[in-house]
């Protein structure tokens, strides 16, 4: 599904060279539940914004279902994004005013999808992470951990390719975090190809393959 091919990613400011990715050779299979470690500071948020298409690389090719992503525009880039990929964050990322049914719609939305079918999907995904009955509560009013699971719902309603999580329990106690786990394991097992990036060796164990990432580099898979 995913093919990065000699991938480098170049910051530069202040007369200061900072390469965050260094020539990374990177596949992910379709159906596969792929883990990314490392230290702070090592490339894993950069490798995840570039497969997510929120950045491009300055040097290397990234293919997504065969497809050269490097040259498209930002238009085309976006609606790629959109029809293709779920992201879930470590800050849920969810829009205070709106309530759950409508952060969770708001992709469908810009995919131009009708309301009724809208409704359906929506209700759909609640229901998957189990927030049917707090569909028209604010984020505000939800613990931390229903916030992320509404986030995934909100990931998958558009049935993307692949769903991308940054260190998805990253504000939650163990608690929570295990409960957000074994969501992504059953999303897993019903077919969604995941990409995770974490710190923490024991929701790494959740992936079928793991990849660790230092100063920009691969330097172990298992």
């Amino acid at each position: 599904m995913i093919r990065l091919r000699d991938v480098s990613k170049v910051f530069c400011g202040k007369g200061l060279e900072t390469r965050a990715l260094d020539h990374v050779q990177l596949t992910i299979e379709r159906g596969e539940f792929l883990g990314i470690l490392g230290p702070s500071g090592g490339g894993k948020s950069t490798l995840l914004s570039i497969i997510g298409l929120l950045d491009s690389p300055t040097n290397g090719t990234y293919e997504l279902n065969g497809r050269t992503t490097v040259d498209l525009s930002p238009k085309q880039r976006a609606r790629l994004r959109n029809q293709s990929i779920g992201f879930v964050f470590q800050n849920f990322n969810l829009i205070g005013d709106l309530d759950l049914f409508q952060n969770v719609e708001l992709p469908l939305t810009y995919a131009g999808v009708s309301p009724s079918e809208r409704a359906d999907r929506v209700a759909s995904a609640l229901a998957r992470v189990g927030l049917t009955d707090r569909d028209r509560h604010f984020p505000a009013e939800l613990s931390g951990g229903q916030q992320q699971r509404v986030a995934i719902a909100r990931a998958v309603v558009t049935e993307p390719d692949i769903l991308l999580a940054d260190e998805p329990t990253g504000n939650l106690d163990s608690r929570h975090g295990e409960t957000i786990m074994n969501l992504l394991a059953e999303l897993h097992r019903d077919g969604t190809t995941i990409c995770l990036v974490t710190h923490d060796s024991r929701y790494a164990a959740f992936a079928d393959r793991r990849v660790e990432l230092v100063d920009g580099r691969i330097v172990n898979e298992s």
